[in-house]
């Protein structure tokens, strides 16, 4: 386990890109690796298709890593699109080179202190008293069910969206009435920024556990569900993980998230 950093409620963490130490954004919401046009400099080109942000799309080129390092694990070959990473993280007080997606940061279960801050694939087998949470996994992506003020929501877990999301082509037809507190400028890694309204629930909980209050934006997410072919009510972001301050286990192999009390070793 090592500590990630958070800024800006972006998660960082140390990686190895190609032998050289640098930092990464951990988004478990992103279904592949991107990295900046700096990093990218040499790398062979694999082609070009079009990548979606939360807000906007655009055109990416893609180019091969040879090697990555991250939390022990050596991952070899890994494609990746090329980004404006320097507006994207514009204010981070370090150089990032790089965001991982679901298929690295899910390659074995990724555990993800929210109280302590610590980060680290399991080392062993998980403890059998764990809160299992089943979820289902499309395209790395984790998907499970919560309840917010007593509305049962379709929710993604994902660490990459620095607030919680509410699709708002959704609701009207759930019957959400969230109370509206503030505006806050947002922006994706396509480039896309917005001025949007933060709301409040009070009630958040996932299989009775509760999460405390959550705040969240309101986007319409209809572009996300076609690109994954499914119903995404929710995204549960890192606002909301940080608020929690519970220990949670993603664990794509068995199909579920696990969750624990703060403080808690869960091998």
């Amino acid at each position: 386990m090592i500590p990630f950093t958070i800024h800006e409620l972006k998660l960082f963490a140390p990686v190895s890109l190609n032998g050289q130490a640098t930092i990464a954004h951990l988004d478990t919401g992103a279904t592949q690796t991107t990295i900046g046009a700096g990093a990218a400099r040499g790398l062979e080109k694999v082609g070009s298709s079009r990548m979606r942000g939360g807000l906007g799309q655009r055109k990416a080129e893609f180019v091969r890593i040879p090697t990555l390092e991250f939390l022990g694990e050596t991952f070899e070959d890994t494609t990746a699109a090329v980004v404006d990473s320097e507006s994207y993280f514009a204010g981070v007080p370090f150089p990032v080179s790089l965001t991982l997606g679901a298929p690295i940061l899910t390659a074995r279960p990724l555990v993800l202190d929210f109280r302590r801050h610590w980060i680290g694939f399991a080392g062993g087998p998980l403890r059998p008293d764990l809160e299992t949470i089943e979820a289902e996994f499309i395209k790395g992506l984790p998907l499970l069910n919560l309840r917010m003020d007593g509305h049962g929501l379709r929710a993604a877990f994902d660490t990459g969206a620095a607030y919680s999301v509410f699709n708002s082509a959704h609701l009207d037809e759930i019957g959400m009435e969230p109370e509206e507190v503030y505006s806050l400028e947002v922006n994706d890694p396509t480039g896309a920024t917005s001025w949007l309204p933060v709301y409040r629930a009070g009630e958040t909980s996932v299989s009775g556990i509760p999460l405390g209050p959550c705040e969240f934006l309101t986007v319409d997410l209809s572009p996300v569900e076609q690109g994954l072919d499914a119903r995404v009510d929710f995204v549960f972001g890192a606002n909301a993980m940080l608020t929690s301050g519970l220990v949670w286990v993603i664990d794509r192999e068995h199909s579920c998230l696990r969750l624990v009390e703060r403080g808690v070793d869960v091998t």
